[in-house]
């Protein structure tokens, strides 16, 4: 019995220790449909602040007026710092540094988000999100107001997401 005991402990500290990603869902209770949401915390900071990679798959109501009130789904992938300030600009395109495990970094589009400079919507997201599932680890390097730049690491491995 204890030898049963021990070996399910270790094989769940295990799957729990390789598990990077948080999985949530929430309804939005004006249209009855549920969000959801995966989360991805940074590699802590010597003092410094955490940032989050989150992927939301939400519903968005359709732009043909025929259709009434139907909804679609779309993915968003965001990241977001409690207390930062991303730059980014309303009237150019902006573009941050990533690295994709031991890949050469790549430009990315990103855009503000409405309302707050505390987080930033990353392009391509069915291409990033494709990508994130097939990498361990993920090098974000963006401007950072009252910071400069800033390499952010996230332990993404373990990813999964499928359009619902």
């Amino acid at each position: 019995m204890t030898i049963k005991i021990l070996i399910f402990t270790i094989i769940s500290l295990s799957s729990f220790a390789q598990n990077n990603w948080i999985y949530d869902e929430k309804e939005d209770r004006m249209i009855d449909k549920k969000i959801f949401y995966a989360y991805c915390e940074s590699v802590p900071e010597n003092g410094g602040k955490s940032y989050t990679l989150i992927i939301k798959y939400a519903p968005i109501k359709s732009t043909d007026p025929s259709y009434g009130s139907i909804y679609e789904y779309d993915n968003s992938v965001y990241l977001n710092c409690n207390g930062c300030v991303f730059e980014s600009s309303i009237f150019e395109s902006n573009s941050l540094d990533i690295r994709f495990d031991t890949n050469e970094p790549i430009k990315w589009g990103y855009s503000g988000a409405k309302g707050s400079y505390e987080a930033v919507f990353l392009s391509n997201e069915k291409r990033l999100i494709k990508r994130l599932k097939n990498s361990k680890r993920v090098l974000v390097k963006i401007f950072i107001y009252g910071q400069g730049y800033k390499v952010i690491e996230f332990n993404v491995e373990g990813l999964k997401w499928n359009d619902l």
